[in-house]
């Protein structure tokens, strides 16, 4: 007899523990849901920092290389106001 209630009660903790199962499924599907939109979105914000810097270590190169071709003061000051008011009218 003892070997035919044991089964039964099996079923029956089962049974009780199927709602709780069901429930700690979505959750955990949930959390890796939100994992991949986490990991996708620094992925693209790690590009676009990757971008801008690239372009901005470029740039202060090509500023550089343009500047130690100036023969006086006066030159690199044009030159500097020059970038200046590019940047604004870029911006």
């Amino acid at each position: 007899m003892n070997e035919v209630r044991q089964p039964e009660k099996a079923e029956a903790l089962f049974g009780l523990a199927g709602p709780f199962a069901q429930t700690s499924w979505n959750a955990t599907h949930q959390f890796f849901d939100k994992g991949q939109s986490f990991v996708k979105m620094m992925t693209e914000w790690n590009t676009e920092v990757s971008h801008f810097l690239s372009h901005r270590f470029a740039r202060n190169d090509e500023t550089v290389g343009r500047m130690t071709k100036c023969q006086s003061l006066p030159e690199i000051f044009a030159y500097n106001l020059n970038g200046f008011r590019m940047l604004l009218t870029t911006t």
